[in-house]
């Protein structure tokens, strides 16, 4: 193979090399190593060699060598430098002396890219040319299955898809290319997601997180986590998919790269599932912004999809924009999520006959792609959105088989919630509600586009209920009061200090101190503020003034027999559960769950809050975080222990520093014999250990296996 295309090339690229990777100068660097080079070089690393090759050329446009093209390019998209990775795979193209094999893997790189993208037809163009150019060569030929497996995906044909992964992962083992081994593992494991496989998908990202091990390869390791927290979303284990998420997301960031955007829309993912729809926007969004940087459509879809489905109760109009953009959006990426996006946000706004259409086009094109999961969300939707509905739809029945089928619990619970809220069974729909409450989702779960929001509709609401765990939000006759509604700001602070004040309230004087400190006399301003916010909830002045606001000379106070205020319900919830928890009552775990699911977020998470309400953040968080260590201590001393492991997650995902849990969770896994989610486990707490600069305890020593020789040869003695 020659590399003349840019004089002394050979040279610069393995002094390079050496001076990133430490390793003794041999000119023939390239071609004696595989892709394993990328897994050691950054973005920074490759601009450096980018740099170097460009200033060695005579002509600055002159082809890249495709033997550095591939590489490099592949390198940058792991990375996530799409639009950088683009560029140099197309200058790569144009090598006149490169071989064929070279040639092969920059063609199946650029329709990888060209998938990225959404771009069918460019997708389609590339992989022909890499699977001709490949022909029998082991290492090209992994590649180009790559493409064809991406391409098959973009039609639908799962079957095709399938076999294309299967034949490449054969090359790659054949061509000893770990890294193209690992990233066909992770495929494998991210296609099995999209039809429900969610057991399957687990085996095969844990077989990637083995090749990995031998890598260490960080954007793949980001990559594999990413997925998994995809497949735990998919379990109902809500709180480990969190904690997947976050380790991909700081993996990414310490790296640099864009690709933590794609972590984002899952955290977005794991946040709406939970019911935390500000958490979930501010994920949404991020991730939005990014993927918009490199023009990933893979990321950027499904994040205008999620964000329009949690903007539709507190902003009607930004959903409605957004699912325009969602629409426009390119067709061949996620158009079932799209249709359902759309569909759910259009039976909120009330227009029944639009999301039945959209259901409809959901239903398509969930069973053409093979998307159980979102065939059975398409087929609720259109049960919900039906001119007569009914509990006993068929659609409802189908889509709990196949929450059942799919051993995904999150379907099952919705379709037993949707099937109870149509048959107004105030005892199922009961029922079905602490199931989910079970699983982590939050009763805010009802402030996004989705079931649970459509069943909400359909009950009996309170006239005014305050949202201040999260976003501070009012729903005023089970309708979300627009921003536009509020005639001050300081009337919407005056109800941020009443809702976590409870009955008592707080004295006049003291609330006129909080709100305007610097001034002296508070009273007339303090008197429009409040006149406000009883404006606000009782526009129509239906009730007595001190309905819901109860104001006198000396106290204000909202009146909680006429106001729903989730501060109130949860610290009520919390601390007749922990009573009941230190009497060892016999409904103390029922009590400890349902308190559980009443913390739906952090204390007025997105306001500028002053000292007051820092205080009351801090005991509302620890009051949460007591509940879900009874809850842990509860389960593991139980007759189920593994039945901790869900809660001592929660309590990682609550502080993810947390050594003492990482120890409780690792060793009872381990001792279950659940080894290789002990060793996740395991990683995650490396990870957090390696930000605070601490060095983190073996998987033997953490776990208790160090003592255990015969364990340790059991289960591999990998950390």
């Amino acid at each position: 193979m020659t590399l003349a295309v840019v004089p002394g090339y050979a040279a610069i690229s393995a002094a390079l090399v050496t001076s990133v990777l430490g390793e003794l100068d041999r000119a023939d660097v390239w071609e004696r190593r595989g892709t394993d080079l990328v897994a050691r070089l950054l973005a920074d690393d490759w601009a450096r060699l980018e740099g170097a090759v460009a200033a060695a050329a005579a002509d600055p446009a002159a082809p890249l060598p495709a033997a550095f093209a591939w590489r490099c390019a592949y390198g940058l998209h792991h990375l996530g430098e799409l639009q950088r990775a683009r560029a140099v795979a197309a200058r790569g193209a144009v090598d006149p002396s490169a071989s064929r094999p070279d040639r092969a893997r920059v063609a199946a790189l650029r329709a990888a890219l060209a998938w990225t993208a959404g771009d069918e037809g460019r997708c389609r163009e590339h992989a022909a040319e890499a699977r001709t150019l490949a022909g029998d060569h082991p290492g090209a030929g992994a590649f180009s299955w790559v493409a064809q497996a991406l391409l098959a995906a973009i039609s639908g044909d799962r079957d095709a898809n399938a076999h294309a992964y299967e034949r490449g992962l054969a090359c790659a083992r054949a061509a000893g290319d770990r890294i193209s081994e690992e990233r066909i593992l992770n495929n494998l494991g991210s296609a099995a997601i999209e039809e429900g496989r969610y057991a399957d998908a687990a085996d095969l990202l844990a077989a990637g997180l083995e090749v990995n091990d031998l890598t260490g390869h960080h954007s793949g390791l980001a990559v594999l986590r990413h997925n998994l927290a995809e497949a735990m979303l998919g379990r109902g284990r809500l709180d480990e998919a969190l904690l997947e998420v976050e380790a991909a997301r700081t993996l990414w960031t310490a790296i640099g790269s864009p690709s933590a955007g794609a972590a984002w829309q899952v955290l977005g993912e794991v946040q709406a599932a939970r019911g935390n729809a500000t958490q979930a926007s501010l994920a949404y969004r991020e991730a939005l912004r990014l993927a918009e940087e490199q023009d990933d459509a893979q990321t950027a879809v499904p994040a205008l999809a999620g964000l329009a489905r949690v903007a539709a109760a507190d902003d009607p109009d930004e959903a409605d924009a957004l699912v325009c953009r969602l629409l426009a959006a390119t067709g061949s990426v996620g158009d079932a999520n799209q249709h359902l996006a759309a569909g759910w946000v259009r039976l909120q706004r009330g227009a029944a006959e639009a999301a039945r259409g959209h259901a409809a086009q959901a239903v398509e094109a969930a069973g053409r792609h093979r998307d159980l999961p979102r065939l059975a969300e398409a087929l609720l939707l259109s049960a919900l959105a039906a001119e007569q509905p009914d509990d006993d739809d068929p659609r409802v029945r189908e889509a709990r088989d196949i929450g059942e089928r799919l051993d995904a619990p999150l379907i099952a619970a919705q379709a037993e919630l949707v099937r109870a809220g149509l048959g107004r069974d105030r005892l199922a729909l009961d029922l079905a509600l602490e199931r989910l409450q079970m699983l982590g989702v939050h009763d805010d779960a009802a402030r996004i586009a989705g079931p649970a929001q459509a069943v909400r509709a359909r009950r009996p609401a309170p006239a005014i209920r305050v949202h201040a765990l999260g976003r501070l939000s009012v729903h005023r006759d089970g309708e979300p009061v627009p921003a536009s509604a509020w005639p001050s700001r300081k009337a919407r602070e005056v109800l941020a200090v009443l809702a976590g004040r409870g009955e008592h309230g707080i004295a006049r004087g003291a609330l006129g101190t909080l709100l305007w400190p610097e001034v002296a006399d508070v009273g007339p301003r303090l008197s429009v503020a409040l006149s406000h916010l009883r404006s606000t909830l009782d526009p129509e002045r239906r009730h007595a003034a001190d309905h819901y606001l109860r104001a006198d000379r000396e106290h204000v106070a909202l009146d909680l027999e006429h106001v729903a205020v989730d501060v109130v319900d949860f610290e009520q919830a919390a601390r007749a559960a922990l009573r009941a928890h230190r009497l060892d009552a016999p409904d103390a775990l029922r009590l400890l769950e349902a308190a559980a699911a009443r913390h739906t977020g952090e204390l007025l998470e997105d306001d500028a809050v002053e000292e007051w309400a820092l205080e009351l953040r801090d005991r509302i968080e620890e009051l949460g975080r007591r509940v879900v260590e009874a809850l842990a201590e509860r389960h593991g001393r139980g007759a189920d222990p593994a039945a901790a492991v869900p809660w001592l997650a929660r309590l990682l995902a609550m502080d993810p520093y947390d050594e003492p849990t990482y120890r409780a969770v690792v060793t009872t896994l381990r001792r279950l014999g659940r080894y290789g989610e002990s060793r996740r486990f395991h990683r995650t707490y490396a990870l957090r250990m390696a930000e605070l600069d601490v060095p983190a305890r073996s998987w033997e020593e953490l776990s208790g296996a160090a003592g255990d020789p015969g364990l340790t040869a059991v289960t591999g003695g990998r950390g």
